[in-house]
């Protein structure tokens, strides 16, 4: 997965500009966030951040300090040149897999768009999950953003246990 983003770089933010998908997701986003209550005062860390969109709407929305991680270098040299031309200190950037992170935290949120998915078995994806509850602080929450199962007819889901297939859902765990 590093190197798939490190070589697209810059093509990668153009095709979040216009693809439909971007839209329909930070509309999930927002709905999500406001069902938690916002970001206002909160520390947020935002995996998987790619070139920083998600972790701007993060500080945007008022969180106290927001942190993006992502394992590809690319995508945070370009996250960090964007908020370079803003000037934000409320941001920061750290190149790491979410199945290893350092400690960032303590958040109160963390937030996870399709990072999940790329997980190649359950001790990895176990390891991802176990390193996002090292980073929240007790009753930190989590909200992934996840495939809809049954979109991809003749996956194999079996690795990762129960997986409902009867549409999307948007959900949180409180840790």
């Amino acid at each position: 997965m590093r190197f798939q983003y490190d070589t697209i770089g810059e093509r990668y933010a153009e095709s979040t500009n216009t693809a439909a998908f971007s839209a329909a997701d930070t509309y999930t986003l927002h709905g999500a966030l406001d069902a938690l209550g916002g970001v206002r005062g909160l520390d947020a860390l935002d995996l998987a951040c790619g070139y920083g969109y998600n972790t701007r709407l993060l500080a945007r929305g008022g969180a106290r300090r927001t942190v993006g991680v992502d394992v590809s270098e690319e995508m945070i040299r370009l996250a960090r040149a964007h908020e370079a031309t803003k000037d934000r200190r409320d941001v920061e950037y750290v190149v790491a897999d979410a199945a290893g992170l350092p400690h960032l935290g303590p958040f109160d949120l963390a937030t996870a768009a399709y990072v999940f998915s790329y997980a190649p078995d359950r001790r990895h994806l176990h390891a991802m999950f176990r390193s996002v509850r090292a980073n929240l602080r007790p009753g930190g929450r989590l909200l992934a953003i996840v495939p809809n199962a049954g979109a991809f007819p003749r996956v194999d889901w079996s690795p990762y246990g129960s997986v409902s297939s009867t549409g999307s859902r948007t959900a949180t765990r409180r840790c």
